[in-house]
């Protein structure tokens, strides 16, 4: 018979950091939503330039920019993210 323990919680503001490892979708959208900003300021010539990425390979966002950039592709059941599930969170 398995015991019932609560889970631990930790303390998280949305203005924390997170980790990412984004896939090429995920840098699709990041290039997507730069093109689209600066077309709709109808400012030309301005380059991408990527998001920086450590030497494991992730991408670190404050917690409500990741969520307000990529939460709308993010659904239920989905089978293709633009990013790992693995989520490193600061705390």
């Amino acid at each position: 018979m398995s015991k019932h323990t609560e889970p631990n919680y930790v303390d998280f503001n949305l203005n924390s950091n997170i980790k990412v490892k984004l896939n090429n979708y995920g840098r699709s959208i990041l290039k997507k939503q730069h093109n689209e900003l600066y077309s709709s300021l109808r400012v030309i010539d301005v380059p991408y330039i990527p998001h920086p990425v450590d030497e494991e390979g992730y991408c670190t966002f404050q917690m409500y920019v990741f969520m307000n950039t990529f939460g709308s592709h993010v659904l239920a059941g989905s089978v293709y993210l633009p990013f790992s599930i693995d989520i490193k969170v600061s705390i």
